[in-house]
């Protein structure tokens, strides 16, 4: 899927199941940097038979913990009933490999529970650090990061861009 497309069909889709406070420009170019560093935009189920869902490549404790904190419990079970899936960890596992704003909902309430300002389109740096602490990856590889966070500006500029 292009960076463009993910943006249309599955950031914007799910950013409208929450509070129209959370649906900053910055919250969406965040959100698909992250999906371009975990995913590449393309896979739903983590590659090498690996436990992560969506393509924001949720494990079950990174559910869990959006669900149980008392920041973000109230909006993801609000998201879960509009989507019609039950609000408890494994039902929102399994959803989330099919059920992409959902999977962009949960996303970016992971984001919600640090205390520093999302980064502005021009500040990758800061991007990347929100992305480590957020998501806590087992093995992060930076490389990535900077062509994923240009294309998730220009998204979000409404550029052209093309696939990494």
């Amino acid at each position: 899927m292009t960076p463009a497309a993910f943006d249309e069909t599955v950031v914007q889709p799910g950013l409208a199941l929450l509070p129209a406070a959370l649906r900053s420009t910055e919250a969406r170019a965040l959100l698909i940097a992250i999906a371009g560093q975990e995913s590449q935009w393309s896979q739903r189920l983590q590659s090498g038979g690996g436990p992560a869902h969506g393509f924001f490549q949720f494990e079950r404790g990174g559910v869990a913990g959006v669900l149980e904190n008392s920041v973000t419990r109230e909006r993801l079970k609000s998201a879960c009933a509009a989507c019609d899936v039950a609000p408890n960890v494994d039902e929102i596992y399994l959803a989330i490999v099919g059920h992409d704003a959902l999977s962009a909902a949960l996303a970016r309430l992971a984001l919600l529970p640090d205390p520093s300002p999302l980064p502005g389109l021009d500040q990758e740096a800061q991007g990347w650090s929100y992305y480590e602490r957020c998501w806590r990856p087992g093995k992060p590889d930076q490389t990535r990061w900077p062509p994923a966070w240009i294309i998730a500006g220009a998204c979000c500029r409404d550029f052209p861009v093309t696939q990494l």
